[in-house]
């Protein structure tokens, strides 16, 4: 008996095991997706148009001259407003995110200066009327604006030389980014740079220094356009893939880049209203989503057609 007791026990062990070998692995529950959106046509017939604030400012006399003085001794230097080089007294301007200053570019300070290439940065305060220098063009360099990255700081880049961009003060400050190209968007302190194919969004933060947030692969050939959350938590881009080599034919993805999720997800363009053949060629974010530029190459319209589509989503 005590045997075949024992063999009751052996037997039933056996079992045990046989059955937990037989049991099938559990697979790794998959990744959550992003919760579908949908895409809103906002114009059927989109033109994107800037006004210039500088066009309706009027600034104070620089250096004792008014504009008048200005075009007038521009005039005489060899300045010609058709074919160059070109006399501007103010415009491209940018107020600040509260709408206190006013950045624009201005060659007001460089008529006396022995290049005509020069282009400066001002700053004009519209509350107290002061108008000033921040970067002066007058040896030859040429500043344009980048963007605001706060109430107090402004990118710039000289684009004349080496393309290196500064951060200007309302204080009067001024400080190089040192080792940063090609700088395809920004918004606030977050820029998105290109290096070596691999997409980088990165954070300036107050004392001048960069902080890497996180970093993706391109997929495609190059970057086209970008546009970064106000938070800087989403990054939409448009890469561009070349196909064929003796015509060259190009497709362009729409990609939304989750920087907490560390996610990447390629969008299916909507449906013109006109033609097939569209290609994004500018994105901006907007409130609950980001707004696609799409240039329709096939639309009967002779002057070209765009159409402005938005894409919106409960997770923005």
């Amino acid at each position: 008996m005590k045997k075949f007791a024992c063999l009751l026990v052996l037997l039933s062990l056996l079992t045990a095991c046989a059955a937990q070998e037989q049991e099938p692995a559990l697979e790794p529950e998959p990744e959550p997706k992003p919760p579908a959106g949908e895409w809103k046509l906002l114009d059927e017939n989109y033109m994107p148009v800037y006004e210039d604030p500088c066009e309706t400012i009027e600034f104070p006399d620089y250096d004792g001259m008014s504009r008048e003085d200005f075009e007038a001794k521009a005039l005489e230097q060899g300045y010609n407003s058709d074919i160059g080089p070109f006399a501007t007294w103010a415009a491209s301007g940018k107020y600040s995110p509260s709408g206190r200053y006013l950045a624009y570019h201005s060659n007001k300070d460089c008529l006396d200066a022995s290049s005509k290439d020069g282009f400066s940065v001002f700053l004009f305060d519209p509350e107290t009327g002061e108008d000033r220098v921040l970067l002066s063009g007058r040896d030859g360099s040429y500043y344009v604006i980048y963007g605001w990255l706060d109430n107090e700081a402004i990118l710039c880049q000289e684009v004349s030389g080496e393309g290196t961009y500064v951060v200007c003060g309302v204080d009067g400050s001024v400080s190089k980014l040192d080792g940063i190209s090609d700088i395809f968007c920004q918004e606030g302190r977050y820029f998105v740079t290109d290096q070596n194919q691999t997409l980088q969004l990165c954070h300036i933060e107050m004392d001048g220094s960069i902080t890497e947030i996180l970093q993706t692969q391109l997929d495609g050939d190059r970057i086209m356009y970008c546009a970064i959350s106000s938070d800087g938590k989403f990054v939409c881009y448009i890469e561009q893939s070349d196909i064929g080599l003796e015509e060259p034919q190009y497709e362009r993805n729409v990609v939304l880049w989750d920087i907490d999720h560390e996610t990447k997800q390629t969008f299916t363009p909507p449906a013109m209203t006109q033609g097939k053949d569209a290609a994004a060629i500018s994105v901006q974010w907007r409130d609950n989503g980001f707004a696609i530029d799409f240039n329709i190459a096939d639309a009967p319209d002779e002057n070209g057609h765009n159409e402005l589509w938005h894409y919106q989503n409960s997770m923005f």
